[in-house]
């Protein structure tokens, strides 16, 4: 059983925010909501982040907007994932991600791209709670995909220069540099979600992870949280 850090009392909570434009005019990126996440303790102290993108891709469809156009102009993060997961030809979802997850129909992409936990409140499910989360607040299709990659923030460009207050309570530095090793602990604790690797589906040599969710897949009790 996991537990939450401190004391029976602790109920951390959690808050989305996604910056919308209330133009009659859409800008291709329009299509791809950028999603913040602030975890909190119970006095509102902040102990995590979570940072993910979602691709309207049913909404894309219906208005005509291009898809690449879309996340082109978003960002490189989810033009990376858009070339590792579509074909370019069809526009469709590569046809191993179709075979691997039975995933024939487009749904919205949602792209977890980071979760930062500070070192007080790790390895004590704050993490996954905040995904399961993030899944719930945000999937409302059974199409829908899950993806992710999972690389240790410390090997990556952690946060821009404003950040710096938050990367030094993180204190990277501190954590494992085996590469190899810190990849496949943090690939396993991924797949407690039910994410799994995409056959030959990478983005710059690191394999994409993903869930599809139509499937079963755990809730915070099955995952030992409380």
């Amino acid at each position: 059983m996991v537990k939450l850090p401190i004391d029976e009392d602790f109920t951390p909570h959690m808050s989305f925010s996604v910056n919308r434009s209330l133009l009659a005019y859409v800008e291709p990126d329009d299509y791809v909501l950028t999603v913040h996440g602030r975890i909190c303790s119970d006095d509102d102290r902040e102990i995590a982040r979570l940072l993910a993108y979602i691709i309207q891709v049913n909404r894309a469809l219906n208005e005509e907007q291009d898809l690449f156009e879309a996340c082109d102009a978003h960002s490189q993060t989810v033009t990376d994932y858009y070339e590792a997961l579509f074909d370019h030809e069809t526009g469709d979802f590569k046809e191993s991600i179709e075979k691997q997850l039975g995933t024939p129909h487009l749904g919205n992409i949602l792209i977890l791209d980071r979760i930062e936990v500070l070192p007080a409140f790790r390895k004590c499910g704050v993490g996954l709670a905040a995904a399961c989360r993030f899944i719930d607040t945000f999937s409302n299709d059974v199409d829908d995909l899950l993806v992710g990659l999972p690389h240790p923030l410390q090997f990556t460009n952690s946060g821009r220069p404003a950040d710096a207050e938050w990367k030094m309570k993180m204190k990277y530095q501190n954590l494992p540099r085996d590469k190899r090793k810190s990849t496949k602990k943090l690939q396993a604790y991924w797949s407690k979600l039910g994410m799994q690797r995409l056959q030959d589906i990478e983005i710059d040599g690191s394999p994409v992870y993903g869930l599809s969710l139509s499937n079963k897949r755990p809730t915070l009790a099955d995952l030992g949280i409380k």
